[in-house]
């Protein structure tokens, strides 16, 4: 008469996606006396688990269905004894390093001691961690002692949107910059900087949680003040914006985006003619008024001081489609006489 001890052990990412560092493992060890030579009890059966470096057991989720959880470094539970055909589970979870790098394959196993038999190791659960290396359990079967695997995938990623609260200004107007910064991969971003291309300073507003870290899917806002000058027509008014990070292995991240803003303006010219005037002669006063923006202009009216009336301004032409709008870089022209 004698036991017989199998060990499985199985390992569920918590949030089912990929691995990412922080993410937490969830382990199940199934301690089953039911080998092929199982007929009598295991006694003083006793499991301990020593995690890689690159795991961190989250405290006090250390359960069993039987017996004691005597440790937690390493996991250690004593079971006790296990009936013949009877099955324990042991369950756990841990937490991937931060510092984990993309592809490391942390692989882990327990290991069962038992009275009167050979210490066993467990066999993953997974028939893809099966790789044909033999680890001690029985060396006529190279798969029954398969370490469980899981693969940490890195891949970090930030973007950047950036909106103008006017879709319109004109010379001297304010403008105000709102960006937006987002965590697209799944490690911790560090040292996020926001700049501008002609806006500064560029300034947070919003840090998500508060902490110094833009973790994955957190959402982090920046604004810049900016007013329109002259050397800005005639527009639109373009500036690019640029987002930069490093994860925590100092590997860099970034993306750009831009705004647009229309600008509107007009420049008028006064001539006359002849320059100099004798008292009392005609002299003809030509007004010029150029769309110096980047949009149309409606609804454009001239006035002058010297005009006893509209009437006297004679519009001379310039609407080249004739639709009764200053076009971009459209000049018009008007013409008033006078004694002087």
């Amino acid at each position: 008469l004698r036991p017989d001890l199998m060990i499985s052990k199985a390992s569920t990412d918590v949030d089912g996606d990929a691995l990412d560092p922080l993410d937490v493992l969830h382990y199940t060890i199934l301690v089953a006396n039911d080998g092929p030579l199982a007929s009598a009890a295991a006694s003083s059966v006793v499991l301990t688990d020593l995690l890689p470096a690159d795991l961190l057991l989250v405290g006090g989720s250390v359960t069993t269905s039987q017996g004691t959880v005597t440790s937690e470094a390493p996991v250690t539970v004593d079971i006790g004894t296990i009936a013949e055909a009877a099955v324990v589970t042991v369950e756990f979870d841990a937490t991937v390093d931060e510092l984990a790098t993309d592809g490391l394959l942390l692989e882990n196993q327990a290991t069962v001691g038992e009275t009167c038999f050979v210490d066993r190791i467990s066999d993953s659960a997974d028939e893809a961690d099966n790789d044909g290396v033999e680890l001690g359990n029985d060396t006529a079967d190279p798969v029954d002692d398969d370490t469980t695997k899981d693969s940490v995938t890195v891949a970090p990623g930030i973007s950047l949107a950036k909106a103008a609260d006017v879709e319109l200004a004109r010379v001297g107007d304010p403008v105000t910059y709102t960006y937006t910064v987002e965590n697209t991969g799944n490690v911790n971003l560090r040292n996020v900087e926001v700049t501008d291309d002609k806006c500064a300073p560029v300034t947070q507003t919003d840090n998500g949680n508060g902490n110094a870290n833009l973790e994955p899917e957190e959402i982090w806002t920046y604004t810049c003040d900016y007013t329109v000058v002259l050397a800005d027509r005639p527009g639109p008014l373009v500036n690019n914006a640029t987002v930069d990070a490093e994860t925590v292995h100092s590997d860099p991240v970034s993306d750009t985006a831009s705004a647009s803003v229309d600008l509107a303006a007009i420049a008028l010219t006064k001539v006359g003619d002849p320059n100099p005037v004798a008292d009392g002669a005609a002299v003809t006063y030509t007004f010029t008024a150029t769309n110096a923006g980047g949009v149309l202009l409606e609804n454009v009216d001239l006035s002058d001081s010297d005009a006893t009336c509209d009437a006297d301004l004679a519009f001379l032409g310039g609407d080249a489609d004739s639709d009764g709008r200053l076009d971009v870089g459209e000049n018009w022209t008007w013409d008033l006489s006078l004694i002087h």
